[in-house]
């Protein structure tokens, strides 16, 4: 999927903003009857020329970002939203 190398600078900003937000969401998966929390957080995603520049364990390239993406929904994780945490951390509710 090359959408990101496809989006304006103004757009790419703003889905970036938005994955930062995201990043404090959680993703969750079942294992077997239980389930559990994997917290993410992306410091910096850049564009793949940007990232070839700088060796720096808090930046990724997008098309690094977006490989993790597909590797953690073809691998049955999904993002959680802040109602769904609050659910499963006070009221036992079960992550899907």
């Amino acid at each position: 999927m090359d959408f990101l190398r496809a989006l304006s600078h103004k757009k790419l900003l703003i889905l970036l903003s938005f994955l930062f937000i995201l990043s404090f969401s959680a993703l969750a998966v079942r294992n077997n009857a239980k389930s559990y929390v994997v917290v993410l957080c992306y410091h910096h995603i850049v564009s793949d020329e940007e990232a070839a520049k700088v060796k720096n364990g808090a930046i990724i390239s997008a098309s690094e970002f977006e490989e993790q993406m597909k590797y953690l929904h073809d691998n049955g994780y999904y993002a959680a939203t802040l109602s769904d945490m609050e659910g499963f951390l006070y009221s036992k509710k079960r992550l899907y």
